[in-house]
């Protein structure tokens, strides 16, 4: 297991350093739902490396949205229980 370090403000660090401590949580949090679906940023793939291990899979759906004057790319992500 890869060692950890600490960064101010960051909650739970020791869940993010430990992928099956975080497949437990969301676990926990999405409870019985069978069909779970998000969006990522395009240009974030740390987020969307964190998803997929989680189980998370990109769907296809891709949508461009202008925020603060800037065009952005979000990919749908979606999970299947």
């Amino acid at each position: 297991m890869r060692r950890c370090t600490s960064r101010p403000g960051r909650l739970l660090i020791a869940v993010w350093c430990r992928i099956p401590a975080v497949r437990a949580l969301a676990r926990a949090v999405l409870g019985a739902e069978q069909d779970v679906v998000l969006w990522v940023f395009d240009e974030n793939p740390r987020a969307r490396r964190f998803y997929e291990r989680l189980g998370f899979r990109a769907d296809g759906l891709v949508k461009t949205e202008a925020i603060g004057g800037a065009e952005l790319t979000e990919i749908r992500y979606r999970f299947t229980g």
